[in-house]
């Protein structure tokens, strides 16, 4: 019984070490770029497509310009769902939404959340950086950037919210008969 026993062993040893290699190869990979969230609307509109063409080189200099010129940003669109999830987890350093509404479960995914609002019209565009408030320097970085890219005049010029300029007030206030 002991030598049947101490020849099994070998065997079962063996089929051992041959299922683990016969598993797939886990394979890790790193990367130094910026991974940023566009989350979707439901209707992917011609204003929406304009907007990301604007606003994402714009975003993408401001944060080269203050993180360094080498830093990529990677712009993944996503849902709802997938774009919580991986905010949730670390897959995305933050998640961009150009809505009058932020969703909830977005909000709650996050750490924090900024708010960019119109001053010539209140409420008629709103824009989102959800982050994971884990990271200040990150936050700093990010916060910046989506502050500078949202007051470019190409951008405002996509949200259909132009800059008020000094003329422009005043033409305003003339036309007002304001002083």
């Amino acid at each position: 019984m002991k030598k049947l026993l101490l020849l099994l062993l070998p065997l079962a040893v063996v089929a051992v070490f041959t299922s683990l290699a016969a598993k797939p190869q886990i394979t890790v990979s790193a990367s130094t770029a910026l991974r940023v969230g566009w989350l979707q609307s439901k209707e992917n509109s011609r204003s929406e497509l304009s907007i990301a063409d604007a606003f994402q080189p714009r975003f993408h200099a401001a944060v080269a310009g203050i993180y360094g010129e080498d830093t990529e940003v990677k712009y993944i669109e996503q849902s709802l769902a997938v774009a919580a999830r991986e905010l949730e987890n670390g897959s995305v350093d933050a998640v961009l939404v150009f809505d009058r509404r932020l969703p909830r479960r977005l909000a709650r995914a996050g750490g924090h959340v900024l708010k960019a609002e119109s001053i010539s019209r209140p409420g008629k565009f709103v824009a989102y950086l959800v982050t994971q408030g884990e990271q200040p320097s990150l936050e700093s970085l990010l916060a910046n950037a989506f502050s500078y890219s949202l007051n470019t005049p190409e951008v405002r010029m996509a949200l259909q919210d132009p800059i008020m300029t000094e003329e422009a007030l005043v033409a305003g206030q003339r036309e007002t008969g304001a002083n």
